[in-house]
């Protein structure tokens, strides 16, 4: 059984992990330069059980996108976001720095590799062949490019915050059983 004062961890950690990506979304920023990724990531890592890891990036997405406004690929991007939230469900069982990083960029490509091949396929601009697949991924490069420093900075910061925040409240461990 969860104890009362980790449970309310979790939820403060919740809504402030939600309110943080929702703002980064919504205000002005660099083209993907935001910490969904690393919160899908760190989410599936860190919370047990099975609501939060999903409510807090399904929720700040859909938050978010309320404001930005709802697009054709809504279901592509938030099912690529939920195949990260898995991916760091595996990930917290290897949770070393490096592992972690490496989950990061693996979000990272798996978000890119996913998103395009439905843009290519959706979009009438690139021809269904092998050059229209590559000029659809090539013109995303500079997207993709900001997404990985997005996702290497936002999941380094956070794991740390989520790390010192263990550490000075005494904040019971990850889901793994591990400090955050």
């Amino acid at each position: 059984m969860i104890s009362p004062q980790r449970s309310q961890w979790q939820l403060w950690t919740a809504v402030a992990l939600m309110i943080y990506g929702t703002v980064l979304r919504v205000v002005d920023h660099p083209p993907n330069f935001t910490p969904t990724g690393a919160i899908c990531l760190l989410a599936g890592m860190v919370f047990p059980g099975r609501v939060l890891p999903w409510a807090v990036p399904l929720g700040l997405l859909l938050i978010s996108d309320a404001f930005l406004g709802f697009y054709p690929m809504m279901g592509v991007v938030y099912g690529a976001w939920g195949v990260v939230i898995l991916w760091g469900r595996w990930v917290r069982r290897f949770s070393t720095p490096g592992r972690i990083l490496l989950g990061a960029l693996g979000a990272s490509a798996w978000f890119f590799l996913i998103t395009n091949f439905a843009c290519w396929l959706t979009m009438p601009e690139y021809s269904k062949d092998w050059a229209g697949l590559v000029r659809c991924y090539a013109a995303a490069v500079p997207f993709w490019r900001n997404m990985i420093l997005a996702d290497l900075t936002f999941t380094t910061l956070l794991y740390h915050v989520l790390a010192v925040q263990g550490e000075l409240f005494g904040t019971p461990q990850t889901a793994s059983g591990k400090s955050a």
